[in-house]
């Protein structure tokens, strides 16, 4: 479970439609299918720069595009690549003023497919500058395009590191933070608060600059605008000192995790559960962190032979055969075989069940390396928020999938 709070993201996502319409703001995105144009009477006029630029204007035809985890494929039109903010301006006003709808898309991590238009479909992957770090002032400032890791790999030379980020770092910043991205731990905000000033490229204002002291409505709403206001350009985002966390690992079961939960939430900045249906088993990780030595904790062992095991006997192949695959490799391999097979998968759970236990223990590391995980391969996301007023609200969700996934037989 991702523990996130509907005051941070979701009210300002809904709540961003409704200020759009009210003050008329013209956009040039799609979300969901809609579009935010500025009233006007034919065809939006372009400048005489953009009607310059629009004819010398770039892009890939019928450009067929998949999301990381390959649950969503599709052909848009036009997929441009500006490569400074100038050609970005010239794509977005000849979009509006032609009418085409147009999707910011990063690196397409999004297992829902949020970024994916037909009509066309902007990368902002080539503006990716590191712009400057204000070490004493603990910020950074960057272009929307640059990678999630990369953030992290700059900010280590200055002892700093980001509040919280999600297990994948291949994001790009812009989309990370557009989506309100999140980490672990009920105490820690989506991702899109560590935003303290950005600059957005619309349709009819070109670049607007957006901050608390700066058109502060609107930088609410934008920062998880989802790509519908704009297209995010550059941020500044507010920083941490670096630090290790501790992270601790064990499996426990549903009456566990019920009595632990509330407990767990205060004691450790990150919690994380990973449920194992039709196993009775819950994969508990916590951390904090931590200034002193690694405590003890059991060796390592060879955590994923119930794994390699598995697979050796449904494919009637030697066990060495898989040595190299990792634990998400394995899991994924074994899943391919027969994803519809409630038996089989149920075995494959059981067998992942079985790693869990071997692994448990402590882990003391960089917060970057502990917070990113490795999380699998291809799979479906639903993001559900909970009210925070009741109590184990979320456990009650979740053991309400898990029942009807046993009694519908559901792989």
């Amino acid at each position: 479970i991702f523990f996130r709070f509907v005051s941070s993201a979701m009210v300002r996502s809904t709540a961003l439609l409704r200020y759009a319409a009210r003050v008329a703001l013209p956009c040039t995105v799609a979300f969901s299918g809609w579009q935010w144009r500025k009233q006007m009477d034919g065809q939006a006029p372009l400048t005489a720069w953009c009607k310059a630029q629009a004819q010398a204007l770039v892009f890939e035809a019928e450009m067929e595009l998949a999301n990381w985890s390959g649950t969503h494929t599709i052909v848009t039109d036009k997929f441009y690549q500006p490569e400074t903010v100038e050609e970005l301006q010239a794509i977005v006003e000849h979009c509006h003023a032609t009418k085409q709808k147009v999707r910011p898309v990063g690196t397409c991590l999004s297992p829902n497919g949020i970024a994916m238009n037909t009509d066309a479909m902007v990368s902002m992957s080539s503006l990716n500058d590191i712009i400057r770090v204000d070490p004493e002032g603990q910020t950074i400032t960057v272009q929307a395009g640059i990678k999630v890791s990369k953030v992290l790999q700059e900010l280590q030379k200055y002892g700093l590191t980001l509040q919280n980020f999600s297990s994948i770092q291949d994001q790009q910043m812009g989309g990370w933070t557009q989506v309100a991205a999140h980490g672990t731990g009920a105490g820690l905000p989506t991702v899109e608060e560590m935003i303290t000033r950005m600059k957005m490229m619309t349709a009819t204002q070109g670049e607007v600059e957006l901050s608390e002291t700066q058109n502060p409505e609107l930088f609410r709403m934008a920062k998880v605008g989802l790509g519908c206001l704009g297209v995010v350009t550059e941020m500044t985002l507010r920083c941490i000192p670096q630090h290790n966390l501790l992270e601790k690992s064990w499996v426990t079961d549903m009456e566990g995790v019920r009595k632990d939960h509330t407990e767990l939430l205060d004691k450790y900045r990150h919690v994380r559960y990973m449920w194992l249906p039709r196993t009775e088993k819950v994969v508990v990780v916590v951390s904090n962190p931590h200034n002193g030595d690694q405590p003890p904790s059991k060796p390592d062992p060879d955590a994923t032979a119930p794994l390699r095991r598995l697979l050796g006997q449904c494919t009637k192949q030697p066990e060495s055969d898989f040595k190299q695959l990792n634990f998400a490799q394995l899991r994924d391999e074994l899943l391919t075989l027969n994803p519809l097979d409630p038996e089989h998968v149920v075995q494959v759970n059981k067998a992942e069940a079985e790693f869990w236990v071997q692994n448990a223990g402590h882990r003391l590391g960089d917060s970057t390396d502990i917070l990113g995980f490795e999380c699998g391969g291809s799979q479906w996301v639903l993001e559900v928020a909970f009210p925070i007023k009741k109590p184990l609200g979320d456990i009650d969700f979740m053991q309400d999938i898990l029942s009807t996934i046993e009694k519908q037989n559901i792989p």
